[in-house]
């Protein structure tokens, strides 16, 4: 039996959302260890509290070390976490595992201490490391993971992103965490200029909040703009919730610092929305001949006219 390994929903960010899906694919053949918000123990999956890795780690090891005899493979996902836990038991268990960075563990965390101890360990010890993208594998190759371990791998987007025939509201959206890496400053800045020429838009920003610290700053920084009225931080929601909120949308924007795949992305013009995006990362990957202007990052300026450029499109159709 396969064990899956990472993160699963809520929250609902683009890696446990990935975990959730490889597990309902594998069926009974399938058995998860992970974590959550909402822990719980049932005959065909284990989740654990959230909380540091430090707490967390050990934890997880001991989920494994009591299904061992069950346990032929390993699909671990995020290298520096997850892969690194893999890594520990396949030294005291001897189950094999694959590794699957989706991002930040390959894009940042190899570059920093101590963050690259455990993220190269992790990649070191896999039969096969799966990366989500040609930007995430160029990471690993300067990392030194030899390319004929690695293998790209893209998740399809469910039919339930699609457009659909609904009345649009005078909304710009940004799907993702309320978190720095997410560039979500650099867009409320561009919005307040958008907001010159569009006064009747609004701003909604859909996603869990991963930093109050951060969250603060935008919402100070939003009354400084004198936008606040029209900025609405909307939080997490269950991911089969955002198909209606894009679809009622005009633009969607992604002003991302760093990314590894970009999935908000691919969900956004999926369901027919023009959308604008930094180049960083995969989003240009998933951006390639499609509906979406790519930006340099934090150059709200250059966003703001990209808003207005991709707006004009749409309403030319």
């Amino acid at each position: 039996m396969k064990a899956v390994l990472g993160p699963y929903p809520p929250p609902y960010a683009g890696t446990e959302l990935v975990v959730r899906e490889e597990f309902e694919e594998l069926g009974r053949d399938g058995f998860l260890i992970g974590t959550s918000i909402i822990p719980v123990e049932l005959d065909d999956r284990i989740l654990i509290r959230r909380s540091r890795f430090v707490i967390n780690g050990p934890a997880l090891i001991y989920q494994i070390m009591r299904r061992r005899r069950q346990i032929d493979s390993i699909s671990a996902h995020f290298a520096t976490t997850f892969g690194y836990v893999a890594r520990i038991a396949k030294i005291l268990f001897d189950i094999p595992y694959t590794v699957t960075c989706h991002g930040t563990d390959a894009l940042i965390n190899l570059k920093r201490k101590p963050h690259s101890y455990f993220t190269r360990k992790a990649l070191q010890g896999a039969d096969t490391v799966y990366a989500v993208s040609e930007s995430v594998k160029d990471s690993l190759l300067i990392g030194g993971v030899p390319e004929s371990k690695i293998e790209l791998v893209h998740r399809k987007i469910g039919k339930a992103f699609s457009g659909k025939k609904v009345k649009r509201k005078n909304q710009v959206i940004f799907v993702g965490s309320v978190h720095h890496i997410k560039g979500l400053d650099t867009l409320l800045t561009a919005f307040a200029e958008f907001s010159k020429k569009n006064t009747n838009f609004s701003l909604k920003i859909v996603g869990r909040i991963a930093d109050p610290h951060y969250l603060k700053l935008l919402k100070n920084l939003s009354e400084e703009l004198r936008i606040s009225e029209k900025v609405h931080f909307v939080g997490e929601m269950p991911h089969d919730h955002l198909p209606r909120y894009l679809n009622e949308s005009k633009l969607f924007v992604m002003p991302s610092r760093s990314e590894g795949y970009g999935r908000a992305l691919d969900e956004a013009l999926s369901c027919g929305l023009p959308a604008v995006a930094t180049n960083v990362g995969g989003l240009p990957e998933v951006a390639k001949g499609r509906n979406c202007i790519l930006v340099e990052p934090e150059l709200p300026g250059q966003m703001a006219n990209a808003m207005q450029r991709a707006l004009k499109g749409r309403e030319h159709k």
